[in-house]
């Protein structure tokens, strides 16, 4: 519950979620990320190999930097 608070994000924290496949740490996480959205936090979801593809794309043509930079003023940014 203290999560839901999204205290956390006001005070620029990390939050890791681990475990093993199957126990909802996807779920928990887009949850996390609803609730912070209805808080008016700027919020990304990206999967890693997807983000990392995309990332190596931009290099080549120039948009890397921008992609950096709007990824650096997310409020929240899950990666999964």
């Amino acid at each position: 519950m203290a999560l839901a608070g999204c205290d956390w994000i006001r005070k620029h924290h990390s939050l890791l979620i681990t475990g093993p496949a199957g126990v909802g740490k996807s779920w928990l996480a887009y949850e996390l990320g609803h609730k912070a959205c209805r808080e008016d936090f700027s919020v990304a979801y990206h999967r890693v190999p997807r983000l990392f593809a995309t990332l190596a794309l931009a290099r080549g043509d120039g948009r890397y930097g921008r992609i950096l930079k709007s990824l650096a003023k997310t409020d929240l940014l899950i990666l999964d």
